[in-house]
């Protein structure tokens, strides 16, 4: 951010958001957007009360925007790529338990008890002993 003696409210080399965004051709909100999450720096000065106001020579222009949006949606796109893989990784790991279970029902696996599912003896992690549920007390 561009630190200045000169309020820009009274600057005239220095234009709203709503001006800046009609010299552009992008909505107020855009500009709002992209000033918050500080993809647009340069020739940007605030009010005392925090309003922030662009500077006339660094408005950026429409190819700018479409750019800066479409690297923001690109990076959006990477998030959501590592979170679904994450995700994979954990539906792999239950259905490797499920399969385990499947396979030998009285063995403890890493996150599925099978006594456990069945006999509801408590409902605290770790203290299920596994017993039947015939043999628990209602």
């Amino acid at each position: 951010m561009e630190h200045i003696d000169v309020d820009p409210t009274e600057h005239p080399d220095y234009l709203t958001l709503s001006e800046a965004g009609k010299e552009c051709g992008v909505g107020m909100r855009v500009l709002q957007k992209l000033v918050r999450d500080r993809r647009i720096v340069e020739g940007v000065a605030r009010t005392k009360r925090g309003t922030p106001y662009l500077h006339r020579d660094h408005v950026p222009s429409w190819s700018q925007i479409e750019a800066i949006l479409a690297q923001m949606y690109l990076q959006q796109l990477a998030r959501v790529e590592k979170a679904m893989k994450n995700l994979e990784v954990e539906v792999e790991a239950v259905r490797f338990d499920l399969s385990e279970v499947h396979a030998d029902p009285d063995a403890r696996s890493g996150t599925i008890c099978a006594r456990r599912l069945i006999c509801r003896s408590t409902r605290r992690a770790g203290q299920c002993r596994g017993r039947r549920a015939s043999s628990v007390a209602r």
